[in-house]
């Protein structure tokens, strides 16, 4: 066998070897993409589920006229009630919070079904005893429309004169009249594509050295011997 023709038989399976590691990393890419694109909430989405937050917390969050929130609510979180019972007696968590507007960040998205975090600020009337409170929120499409599905208060904040931070994720009124406790993980499996990526990227990176400096240092024998030969045939 002839050194030119081992040479080539080495050089073919490690170049095929990177091409085929390259090609798995650029599949893995491309599904992170997807999966970092996939869902999205529409900007006309967002405007309503604003309107429909923004109308669930000034109406049946502080308990006022909280029959004007009842088209903003799903039937669980109705829980049965009927527009008359709900006004008299909303099932939502109650808080005096400020404002008109209340900006809320969002965590998930689903077809049908939106998370997010919401965080009320207590009127100043209340701003000694009360604190801020964080809720997780979820919304659901129903009939089309999006409506609060759950409102879960999860954390408590102390006020300036009594700060102290309460976990209030298993304690809600409505777990016993309105809408269903909820745990949902606010990070995507699809996710774990990446940190397999990167990781998958540094194994090619060093298999690829590893294999670019085995024939690198496999062609310098090869060439070795050639020279070798070479002197071996010239002093016969």
């Amino acid at each position: 066998m002839s050194v030119t023709l081992l040479d080539r038989r080495l050089y073919l399976p490690a170049m095929r070897f990177i091409a085929l590691t390259f090609t798995a990393l650029a599949a893995a890419a491309v599904l992170a993409s997807s999966a970092l694109a996939a869902p999205k909430l529409s900007s006309a989405e967002r405007k309503e589920i604003n309107r429909t937050v923004d109308a669930f917390v000034f109406h049946a969050v502080r308990h006022k006229n909280a029959g004007a929130a009842w088209n903003f609510v799903s039937p669980t979180f109705r829980a049965g009630m009927s527009r008359a019972a709900f006004n008299r007696k909303s099932p939502a968590y109650p808080f005096p919070a400020r404002g008109k507007h209340y900006p809320w960040s969002l965590d998930y998205v689903l077809p049908n079904e939106v998370g997010g975090s919401l965080l009320l600020q207590p009127t100043k009337k209340f701003i000694r005893t009360k604190g801020p409170i964080l809720f997780d929120l979820r919304v659901i499409r129903y009939h089309g429309r999006w409506v609060v599905d759950s409102l879960i208060p999860k954390v408590i904040f102390g006020t300036p004169y009594q700060p102290k931070v309460r976990s209030v994720r298993d304690y809600s009124p409505q777990t016993a009249g309105g809408g269903a406790t909820y745990d949902r993980s606010k990070i995507s499996g699809t996710y774990i594509i990446i940190p397999i990526a990167l990781f998958g990227a540094l194994l090619a990176g060093l298999a690829g050295w590893g294999v670019v400096r085995w024939y690198r240092d496999r062609r310098i024998d090869l060439e070795s011997i050639r020279a070798r030969d070479t002197r071996a045939r010239a002093s016969n």
